[in-house]
């Protein structure tokens, strides 16, 4: 009689740890393990079995979706098994993290005494501590305090749009394409008469 008896354990990969912000999707955890007599697999999370299965092939890739976490760190462990009772694992570290909404700052509105001939430039520095870039801030103009709709997102008004006597200041939203930070306002500026 002849035994057939396999020496080589199952192999498995490590894909790496990774961090992502809560609330965004698209994460998964994708394994490549090899035997020559693959037979099963499961993995935890931080010691709960959150998936199990058949492994058919050494050419099958083991993979879990990891989206909907909460913040914090959790392991996930992967461990194949073969037919003769062999196995092998890989842990991966996930981290999730909140995203901390931008902020604005330096609100300025040039010139600072404008006339009625003037355009008026909007300018504010943005800020945001994870490194997220600005995307899709909202700026609304407010001439003697009424919203002006006509020129939302614009950081110019043109002299056309002035008159002498008007009040004129602008609020910006800061977004860092995740989330809103608060809303800010620039100062008031008067258009002023021309010195005839």
């Amino acid at each position: 009689i002849y035994e057939r008896y396999d020496s080589k354990i199952p192999t498995i990969d490590s894909p790496g740890n990774f961090t992502y912000i809560q609330g965004s999707t698209g994460h998964s955890i994708t394994w490549n393990p090899e035997d020559s007599n693959p037979s099963s697999y499961n993995i935890t999370r931080d010691g709960k079995l959150v998936s199990s299965g058949s492994w058919n092939s050494s050419s099958e890739c083991i993979t879990i979706n990891i989206d909907g976490l909460t913040n914090g760190t959790f392991i996930y462990r992967c461990s194949v098994n073969d037919t003769l009772g062999q196995s092998v694992y890989d842990e991966v570290t996930v981290t999730v993290t909140t995203n901390t909404p931008p902020t604005a700052s330096d609100l300025t509105i040039t010139p600072g005494n404008p006339v009625a001939a003037d355009d008026l430039v909007a300018s504010y520095t943005y800020s945001d501590i994870d490194g997220d870039t600005e995307s899709g801030s909202q700026i609304i103009w407010f001439k003697d305090s009424i919203a002006q709709p006509a020129y939302e997102n614009l950081t110019t008004i043109p002299s056309s749009a002035t008159a002498a006597g008007e009040d004129w200041y602008f609020t910006v939203q800061p977004f860092d394409g995740k989330d809103y930070g608060s809303t800010y306002s620039s100062p008031v500026v008067t258009i002023n008469t021309p010195p005839g």
